[in-house]
């Protein structure tokens, strides 16, 4: 062979080893996944309704996601059931190698549109072979647990070993994230209270979700004084109606409705009725405006944060909101149009809110403007940070910090105030917590009013360790965190995914003397003698055990402290029941 010939010989090979290294997968932790991506997993359904993966590989967003299985059922003409997924397969799917009339136990592959968890409409059903089962979806998000990680892929609940590696073709940072469907983005940071079902898709672009309440509460000497007779029961049925318009896939519009009638038995009123019709969330969406990174959303909006500690209430907005892989920014302008109080119709609110746009180890900073347009005037302004997550092995953990400035009339306003706390996890069933909450208080010396008061937006509600969120502050006091101090103790059990018991006590304390104690339940006020409130115990029980049915139990006891001198005790009991469709 000439020397010419084992050179190009040489090349040849070369080349084809650059080719053939260039084509190699590579592999990753399974923690580079970020919501958006879009994965084929391949594995096994399992009884309980889990996806265990045994391979991962991130691919790029497809037009139609994928299901590939074995068809356990076919309970009508039109549907199967194929890895737990009610799959609609009618005139336009078409069929390859697969008899429409023989589809129980075919092996398919079915290419189409997840609706919602058990609505999948099928575009293509073609024959398979022997495999594992596979899914080919968009990761809507991502859960970092002891065992490794859960992703939600089309409603699957996908199982990763912590050991798996995630294959890639290219680099991980190469691979495009795709832009959430409507109802994830509506159902964003949702609690228990306004979390509704999976919908029913009316056609291709039109879904209807909704919610059916009940709830019973009744309470017991809420003014601290058994001689007078001050006992309360109301029962409350509450339906919520919700339509998305899915239009584009850059854009949606939808439309919430709420009605409510409220039975109420009061030892001093008597007994009456009422109901309420009201427009809840209503909105349009666009994402990604003009190409930009930009989302924009206009109309009716529930502002919410995970705690509640800063806002839970529908405003009517102007809202920005820019998302990168690490950050996450929310920029708004509100007021309040209808169906508020007459300090939120006579607020305009300005807010910002930045995070690090990760749900595990949730960090941010915000700014929260109000002012409002009264006889005195009042303006508010709250500067903060939080951190909430799991930054230590088995503990969930809370810090909020805040100051606020501002003025009444003339007067100026300054506070500060403090959320500390942490639940401890043990082997996943027992937990305890310890928190503590405070916010500064009036000092008769200062020349200004020290006492912090919160945004006025808040819920202060939330989960411990349970499987339902409830009032932290205290389920009968429920004050607002405002020149308090409030030492917070708790022993949770979970009896299993779906059931949990919370036992939790509170300790109450002014920060400085005071006759006021503000936006609380209770009707008496504190002598401004002592800064002794007293204490209270609620049980909560949660129960989510059966499919779309939530039921919420509370019992809550409150002892007055010396600061309501020869006060007597509070009770209330409350049980709720919920529907989601």
């Amino acid at each position: 062979m000439t020397t010419y010939a084992k050179r190009f010989d040489l090349l040849v090979w070369l080349l084809l080893l650059w080719h053939t290294t260039g084509l190699a997968q590579s592999e990753s932790s399974a923690s580079v996944l970020a919501e958006g991506h879009w994965v084929e997993i391949r594995g096994s359904y399992q009884a309980d309704g889990n996806f265990l993966a045994q391979r991962i590989d991130l691919v790029e967003p497809e037009d139609n996601e994928v299901l590939i299985g074995t068809i356990t059922s076919v309970p009508e003409s039109g549907y199967f059931i194929l890895l737990g997924q009610r799959v609609k397969a009618q005139e336009k799917a078409k069929f390859d190698r697969v008899d429409r009339n023989a589809l129980q136990g075919a092996r398919v592959k079915v290419e189409g549109h997840f609706r919602n968890a058990g609505n999948f409409s099928a575009r293509k059903i073609r024959s398979r072979g022997e495999g594992r089962d596979r899914i080919i979806g968009r990761v809507n998000s991502v859960l970092r647990t002891r065992d490794g990680l859960e992703l939600s892929v089309m409603g699957f609940r996908v199982l990763i070993p912590e050991n798996l590696p995630v294959r890639h073709d290219a680099p991980v940072s190469r691979y495009v994230r795709s832009q959430p469907p409507a109802q994830v983005i509506v159902d964003r940071n949702r609690d228990d209270d306004d979390l509704f079902g999976k919908g029913i898709w009316l056609n291709d672009k039109l879904m209807l979700a909704g919610q059916l309440q009940t709830r019973g509460i009744a309470e017991d000497d809420f003014d601290l004084d058994q001689n007078i007779p001050t006992g309360r029961f109301d029962f409350k049925n509450t339906i919520r109606a919700r339509l998305i318009y899915q239009a584009t896939d850059s854009f949606f519009a939808i439309i919430g409705v709420n009605h409510s009638q409220l039975l109420r038995n009061d030892d001093q009123n008597g007994s009456s009725s009422a109901g309420d019709t009201r427009l809840s969330e209503t909105y349009l969406y666009w994402l990604n405006i003009f190409g930009s990174s930009v989302d924009l959303q206009v109309g009716r909006v529930d502002f919410r944060d995970e705690r509640e500690w800063l806002y839970d209430q529908n405003l009517d907005t102007l809202r920005a909101i820019w998302s990168g892989e690490n950050i996450r920014a929310e920029l708004s302008y509100s007021e309040t149009l209808s169906d508020g109080n007459i300090l939120d119709k006579a607020a305009s609110n300005s807010m910002l809110y930045i995070s690090n746009n990760n749900e595990d180890r949730h960090l941010a900073g915000y700014v929260i403007h109000r002012d409002f347009d009264l006889p005195i005037s009042v303006q508010r302004t709250h500067v903060g940070l939080r951190a909430i997550g799991g930054w230590l092995p088995g503990q969930e953990s809370w810090v909020e910090l805040a100051y606020m400035s501002g003025k009444t009339d003339q007067f100026d306003d300054r506070g500060w105030a403090f959320d500390i706390g942490s639940t401890l996890s043990i082997r996943d069933r027992f937990f305890v917590t310890l928190g503590y909450a405070f916010s500064q208080g009036d000092d008769p010396a200062s020349s200004t009013n020290d006492t912090y008061r919160q945004s006025g937006l808040q819920d202060n509600n939330g989960k411990l360790s349970g499987v339902t969120s409830f009032r932290y502050y205290g389920e009968l006091l429920d004050p607002e965190l405002a020149n308090l101090e409030i030492l917070t103790a708790g022993l949770g059990l979970r009896f299993n995914n779906r059931t949990s018991l919370d036992l939790v006590w509170h300790g109450y304390e002014q920060n400085e003397l005071s006759t006021n104690l503000f936006d609380t339940d209770i009707d008496a006020q504190p002598n401004g003698i002592d800064t002794d409130l007293g204490t209270e115990v609620d049980v909560v029980l949660g129960w989510r055990s059966i499919k779309r049915w939530h039921l919420e139990a509370v019992a809550a006891w409150f002892s007055p402290g010396d600061a309501f001198g020869n006060a007597d005790d509070a009770f209330l009991a409350k049980l709720q029941l919920r529907y989601r469709f």
